[in-house]
């Protein structure tokens, strides 16, 4: 059943990695709604009302480090759990 297990807002400048998290969620039962970067989340996040909100670590015009620290410093999105993402390698040298 869609929702059963909650809603994630999946933000991220990747169409395919926004689908592929999508996927993911959706089979594990969650309800899926995207973003394609940190402004259009900030925009959108009211009205959505996430239990739990993923954020690509880099994207245009607001990255996720920046989005967090918006979400954190509003009342009304304080409390959101925040998962940040980055499809990016980390150099282990």
């Amino acid at each position: 059943m869609p929702g059963a297990c909650g809603r994630v807002l999946v933000v991220d400048d990747s169409q395919v990695i926004r689908q592929l998290m999508r996927v993911v969620l959706e089979l594990d039962g969650f309800e899926v709604m995207t973003a394609t970067d940190g402004v259009a989340c900030l925009e959108n996040v009211r009205g959505l009302r996430p239990d739990l909100i993923t954020l690509d670590v880099a994207m245009p015009r607001l990255d996720g480090l920046s989005t967090a620290e918006r979400l954190r410093e509003d009342p009304d999105t304080g409390d959101i759990p925040l998962m940040l993402v980055s499809a990016t390698p980390v150099d282990q040298a």
